[in-house]
């Protein structure tokens, strides 16, 4: 992602944020990671200048309104796609911390995106450190546990302390943004043709493209590769994770050596990495079902921006 992504400078970062999170509502988790995962890939952080240039060639194409009519496009838009509330993304969220598991880094890389807003990532070269600590290493614990492991764990683990953890996390959130030009292009010549998302064809085209990235699905799917990942991962009870998480978010605490190695040996009997294969069949099962929007909220969408120019074409016409 380094290498393609243009990042802005804080004020910058800090200014887009804030408009973002004014503006943007929560997608709900199938968008949302779906979307995410193409994005973060070649995602370049536009400027203000940027900005200006492609809301300038945007009107110079598209019956763009004024800010006005923009916001009450935004806003019907934002009605139409299929919001998640808070609640639902951390209920979605809490039960995926719990399946995780370290996988190679290729697995890693690709679940990474999904992981962005709690997983501590770290950098290459943070990562294989962490890595080569934390093979046949790692066990989730409850409280006890995990405080008794905290000190032997802490030879063994390339953990990142909570300072090294807030300045990943940071710099990750520096590394989002909204499209690179290319994607820019190709969103501008579909709206030209119709003002909308995608068309029927070009949903194919994009659904099929994405198929071999797409990860996480919805609950139902989610179960079901649950039900599957139960028989290979030790996964600690929802009690268990948050009394960890608790712990973890106040010290990142681990165990004595003697504990450790106890309960390590009994963990081990059950913990399991998924192999390649796994990871295959889950992926396989998964890009069966994933899309981007369906066709009834594709049709919505551009009801409700046909709607909206339409407005626009009669506003224009009276000014005129």
């Amino acid at each position: 992602m380094n290498d393609e992504l243009v990042l802005v400078n804080i004020k910058q970062y800090n200014q887009i944020k804030q408009a973002i999170n004014d503006e943007l509502a929560l997608v709900n988790i199938k968008q949302h990671n779906q979307i995410k995962q193409a994005m973060n890939d070649e995602l370049v952080l536009v400027s203000i200048k940027k900005y200006n240039q492609i809301k300038h060639a945007m009107n110079d194409e598209l019956a763009l309104v004024n800010i006005k009519q923009y916001n009450q496009i935004k806003q019907v838009i934002n009605d139409e796609l299929v919001l998640v509330n808070i609640k639902q993304y951390n209920q979605i969220k809490q039960a995926m911390n719990d399946e995780l598991v370290l996988v190679n880094i290729k697995q890693y890389n690709q679940i990474k995106q999904a992981m962005n807003d709690e997983l501590v990532l770290v950098n290459i070269r943070q990562y294989n450190q962490i890595k080569q600590g934390m093979n046949d290493e790692l066990v989730l614990v409850n409280i006890k546990q995990y405080n008794q492991i905290k000190q032997a764990m802490n030879d063994e683990l390339a953990l990142v302390n909570i300072k090294q953890y807030n300045q990943i996390k940071q710099a990750m959130n520096d590394e989002l943004a909204l499209v690179n030009i290319k994607q820019y292009n190709q969103i501008k010549q579909a709206m030209n043709d119709e003002l909308a998302l995608v068309n029927i064809k070009q949903y194919n085209q994009i659904k099929q493209a994405m198929s071999d990235e797409l990860a996480l699905v919805k609950i139902k799917q989610y179960n079901q590769i649950k039900q599957a990942m139960n028989d290979e991962l030790a996964l600690v009870n929802i009690k268990q994770y948050n009394q960890i998480k608790l712990a973890m978010n106040d010290e990142l605490a681990l165990v004595n050596i003697k504990q450790y190695n106890q309960i390590k040996q009994a963990m081990n009997d059950e913990l399991a990495l998924v192999n390649i294969k796994q990871y295959n069949q889950i992926k396989q099962a998964m890009n069966d079902e994933l899309a981007l929007v369906n066709i009834k909220q594709y049709n919505q969408i551009k009801q409700v921006m046909n709607d909206e120019l339409a407005l626009v074409n009669i506003k224009t016409i009276q000014s005129n």
